[in-house]
């Protein structure tokens, strides 16, 4: 077995050493990317051809893996988590190297999509967190979307065979643009699944979620749902609601996902450790529906104000026009309404109750 040395390559014309390295890329039967800085990465291999190389041995044989920061240049974007997470810079992206786009994935990928070290603090989407992955998620051009890839788990895209798989302990979350949906851990399909999925939000047909080949004896079957696939599951209920601005929906999605917790909570061998990551999922989707209704308040306070001024106004020109009993009738209206109203001389002003 061939395997790639390393993919670090000088930033120079490919000759000697490095042009060494580049075809040893190339043709190496495995080649494996990891942790580090996604922006250095990115900047190390576009200058030494090392994405191209990357891209070629995609078309043939082998196998190329890609985890962690390596996992995050692959897509037509880049998230640079070392700039905003540690240094503090707005979320934005970066051009990826768009090593799926050939293959008609075009999509953003994110490891680490189920992270908790955070604990009190939102670490998901790779330390990103829910209110920084709704600005990335606005600044994504259609129709791209994201491939959020959960800890302990894999994507494996077979090529050559058309297939996808989904291995591991979590999911692969499809998020943005209209959709959000989760790959379970065990699923087998066609990456045209994925495909249509990421072009117009719908799978195309019922997927196989047997693992590949045959099942060998004293193997084991599936496992049924995990606390992962059931929070996933709700948090992607409560998302297409959110998207529909269904608030009714939005709190049974959480009420239910709470119950769910409570009763995986009641019956598991290892709860703590299992329900953590679960919730700060619950927690993010609790505060998600805080945003929508203090900016659903806001608007509501605008037109509110918009309409009370201009009635205070048509009061005030019917008061000084001596037709009071027009202006009271004015009053009694905003009165009603809840508004109080007090008369200063000639002038006006309005207040809501305090609750």
């Amino acid at each position: 077995m061939r395997v790639a040395p390393g993919m670090r390559a000088p930033a120079c014309s490919p000759s000697g050493e490095a042009a060494l390295g580049l075809r040893s890329l190339r043709s190496a039967d495995v080649a494996f990317a990891g942790p580090g800085s996604p922006t250095y990465a990115l900047r190390e291999w576009r200058e030494s051809a090392v994405g191209d190389a990357l891209l070629d041995r995609l078309q043939r044989p082998g196998v190329t893996i890609f985890a962690s920061a390596a996992a995050c240049t692959v897509g037509s974007l880049t998230l640079p988590v070392y700039e905003i997470y540690k240094a503090g810079a707005r979320p934005h992206w970066l051009e990826g190297l768009g090593l799926l786009r050939p293959f008609g994935i075009d999509a953003v990928v994110i490891p680490h999509f189920d992270n908790a070290e955070g604990r009190n603090h939102d670490t998901r989407y790779c330390y990103m967190g829910e209110r920084r992955l709704r600005a990335l998620l606005e600044q994504l051009p259609s129709p791209v979307a994201v491939l959020g890839i959960d800890e302990h788990t894999a994507l494996v895209l077979d090529l050559g065979n058309d297939v996808l798989e989904v291995q591991g302990r979590g999911g692969v979350t499809v998020r943005g643009q209209g959709v959000s949906e989760v790959l379970p851990a065990g699923l087998r399909a066609p990456i045209a699944t994925l495909r249509d999925l990421l072009r117009t939000g719908s799978s195309p047909g019922p997927v196989d979620p047997a693992p590949a080949g045959p099942v060998e004896e004293g193997a084991s079957h599936p496992a049924g749902p995990t606390i992962v696939d059931l929070t996933r599951s709700g948090e992607s209920r409560f998302r297409r609601a959110e998207q529909a601005a269904d608030y009714p929906e939005m709190a049974e999605a959480l009420l239910d996902l709470e119950a769910t917790l409570a009763d995986w909570w009641a019956t598991s061998l290892d709860p703590e450790e299992e329900i953590e990551p679960a919730r700060s999922v619950l927690r993010s989707l609790i505060a998600s529906l805080a945003e929508v209704g203090r900016a659903e308040t806001k608007q509501l306070s605008s037109l509110l104000a918009t309409v009370a001024e201009g009635l205070l106004g048509l009061r005030s020109s019917q008061r000084s026009l001596g037709r009071y009993e027009f202006a009271d009738q004015l009053r009694q209206i905003l009165v009603a309404a809840g508004i109080r109203v007090h008369d200063h001389g000639e002038e006006s002003t309005w207040e809501l109750p305090h609750r």
